[in-house]
């Protein structure tokens, strides 16, 4: 396992017009991703929760998060969409919903994020579950961002408290670009560049 006092030296990424800083290295998110996932089994262990993921930008998270969790459960995927470019843009919309089949009645759910901004995407999805009558929700972030939330439910849990700055990176995109980075970079400010 690498050690983080050795630190291995990013390069600063372009991804069109915004350069990025490293900022995570994929080792720290895999040390982080597995303290969740042992959280996780210490609550959810005995009862068979829905993982609902929020796509695109939590896939990453999500695979490697699912692949840790040895115990019982079921997958599902929404896709939502608020961002704009590098913002959120405070209107909520789904892309890609629950199949009407799948009862949300009396299991735990736990909404699997990428990253936490404002909150108002996560207030969106918990009225959407809690018109389908579900109860029992929670959310697992990887990343938060505390200064920026606005929202009524934060994460239960998160990998990184995170600044505002725009991080891309691990899944988290920048128009499109950068999902496959296997760090996360922050956006450096412009004085910077």
């Amino acid at each position: 396992m690498l050690s983080f006092s050795k630190k291995i030296r990013l390069s600063n990424i372009t991804l069109q017009d915004r350069v990025f800083s490293p900022y995570l290295h994929q080792a720290e998110i895999a040390q982080r991703t597995d303290s969740l996932a042992q959280a996780l089994t210490e609550v959810y262990a005995q009862q068979f929760p829905l993982l609902l993921v929020v796509l695109k930008g939590a896939f990453r998270f999500a695979a490697d998060l699912v692949a840790r969790l040895d115990f019982p459960l079921e997958v599902e995927f929404i896709r939502l969409a608020s961002y704009e470019n590098s913002q959120s843009s405070g209107q909520i919309r789904t892309v890609l919903g629950l199949e009407d089949r799948l009862s949300l009645e009396d299991r735990p759910i736990l909404i699997v994020e990428d990253i936490v901004d404002t909150g108002l995407t996560l207030d969106f999805l918990y009225a959407q579950l809690q018109a389908r009558q579900a109860h029992q929700l929670a959310t697992v972030s990887l990343l938060f961002k505390p200064d920026n939330f606005r929202g009524e439910h934060p994460p239960a849990y998160f990998g990184f408290s995170i600044p505002p700055a725009f991080v891309v990176g691990y899944g988290l995109d920048y128009q499109g670009q950068g999902r496959q980075l296997n760090d996360i970079f922050r956006e450096k400010p412009s004085a910077e560049v």
